[in-house]
């Protein structure tokens, strides 16, 4: 089953794994978001999750997801991580990868030690966007935003979708495939996801 939530985040957790062992093909959103709990304020949006830290919107490009990158990406370099981080995806996503992991192109370089990628992962962390604010498990709201995209996922003919609440990385959204991993259901989920979520959010699938 594929899941699929608005932005690609990494943490320290699924960064050291990729240094240890061999990756298997990676989700739409990647294993870790370490986000801090924030209350919300009156209008439904976390009061201050983190001070100046980035989060998503879910009528964002992929060009603009990408953007929001750059600071952990250039914390990253600075930190020891090779320049090409992120660059040259090649599986549709957005957002950082190591190099030789699934979503880069080419052969990749080799990876850095495992205590270079988790000094860099832990000190650059708090840079890492947060998901859109109707995707994260921190809102209350965020399991039936996510329930009324699926609902207008399986209108538009998506034939294997449900609402999948993911702890490791905060987040809440579709799941395609089902236990087959049905493709037309993968493809046509990830093509529509983003129409979908438009349309809920202007109160449309009640």
């Amino acid at each position: 089953m594929k899941l699929v939530i608005t932005g690609v985040l990494v943490g320290v957790a699924a960064l050291s794994a990729c240094s240890s062992q061999a990756e298997q093909a990676a989700p739409r959103v990647a294993s870790v978001q370490t986000s801090e709990s924030a209350t919300p304020s009156p209008q439904g949006q976390p009061s201050s999750p983190v001070k100046d830290r980035p989060r998503f919107r879910i009528d964002m490009t992929a060009e603009e997801e990408a953007r929001l990158y750059d600071d952990y990406r250039k914390c990253m370099v600075d930190h020891g991580m090779p320049a090409d981080l992120g660059r040259g995806r090649d599986d549709g996503q957005s957002g950082p990868v190591l190099p030789g992991s699934p979503g880069q192109s080419g052969a990749g370089g080799q990876k850095p030690p495992k205590e270079v990628v988790e000094a860099a992962a832990k000190a650059c962390d708090g840079l890492l966007p947060l998901p859109a604010w109707e995707n994260d498990i921190n809102n209350p709201e965020a399991f039936d935003f996510a329930r009324r995209v699926v609902s207008c996922l399986r209108a538009k003919g998506v034939k294997y979708v449900e609402v999948s609440k993911n702890e490791d990385s905060g987040m809440v959204g579709p799941a395609f495939g089902g236990p087959q991993n049905d493709p037309e259901s993968i493809s046509n989920g990830l093509d529509l996801t983003p129409k979908c979520e438009r349309e809920v959010a202007a109160g449309g699938y009640k």
